[in-house]
């Protein structure tokens, strides 16, 4: 049923909005926290509703659903006229950090593609934010392999382990993606409202010449810079770096699921006092590194 409303609101956007004329947000939120909230309990009751990995499928059409219908400016509305759609917000970040299920990564792909959908709207943009996505966006980032095109095939080992890590530079293309427009730092089409907070908060985790990147519709510069060893007159990263972030966003995942959503002050608090240690003795005079620059 639920890859019938998908099908029939691929086939037209008026489809989509009748959707949300008729109520189809609301019913579509609840089927996903339902079928969310029970995941882990179905393999182990021998649930008689669907398994595991059919309740994953379910949840697949569903996100891919609203991830469509988000699109939509009455869509987006009709997400903020939920009863209750911080619940629709956490159950999204739990699509993108697989917290229940692992590594599934088509429901990540649509989760990461609504969420630029949803940061066209200053409302969703906040409720999102304070729900924790903020931490496996930025996780995403850093699984990015510049070396991929450049690996040969030689077994079947090898193409499972290329397509495992195809899907992860799709996940950090869009995390990307989602992260400039809940910034509110992208352009023309994918213009957003702007976000000072969360533009803060990115500029201390990928430090501030980095964070200037994710205004580029095209994320190949960034996500190679994250992921190789850089060191410019105006840009400095490298292997110690990149650990100590993703130290810093194992803490802040640390029992997050069990947090609820929190205000945008409340979520991204913690960033004030993260640094990177190998930059505390670097001078910066207008957005150049003195030290590389003359040395």
């Amino acid at each position: 049923g639920c890859e019938l409303v998908y099908q029939t609101c691929l086939v037209s956007p008026l489809n989509a909005e009748e959707l949300v004329l008729n109520n189809g947000v609301r019913v579509l939120e609840e089927l996903l926290n339902f079928y969310i909230s029970t995941y882990k309990e179905c393999e182990a009751k021998g649930d008689k509703v669907a398994s595991a990995p059919v309740r994953l499928e379910i949840i697949t059409h569903i996100i891919h659903t609203l991830s469509g219908v988000s699109w939509f400016e009455s869509g987006r509305a009709a997400i903020l006229a939920l009863e209750d759609p911080t619940r629709l917000c956490e159950n999204w970040r739990r699509c993108c950090d697989g917290i229940y299920w692992g590594d599934a990564p088509t429901v990540k792909k649509y989760a990461l593609e609504g969420l630029a959908n949803m940061a066209r709207d200053a409302a969703l943009q906040t409720l999102v934010v304070g729900a924790g996505i903020v931490w496996s966006l930025t996780r995403s980032l850093l699984m990015y392999d510049p070396t991929l095109e450049g690996v040969d095939i030689e077994n079947d080992d090898q193409i499972n382990q290329q397509m495992s890590q195809a899907a992860s530079n799709t996940h950090a293309i869009l995390a990307c993606r989602a992260l400039g427009m809940l910034s509110g730092v992208m352009r023309d089409d994918l213009a957003t409202p702007e976000n000072a907070e969360l533009q803060r908060c990115m500029k201390r985790l990928l430090t501030k010449p980095l964070a200037k990147l994710l205004r580029q519709a095209r994320a190949g510069d960034l996500l190679r810079a994250l992921n190789t060893n850089v060191e410019t007159p105006t840009r400095i990263w490298n292997v110690k770096m990149r650990a100590e972030l993703l130290s810093f966003l194992d803490k802040m995942e640390e029992g997050r699921d069990e947090a609820g959503c929190r205000t945008m002050a409340e979520e991204l608090g913690g960033v004030a006092d993260f640094k990177f240690s190998n930059l505390q003795d670097e001078v910066i005079i207008g957005g150049i590194y003195v030290r590389v620059f003359v040395g």
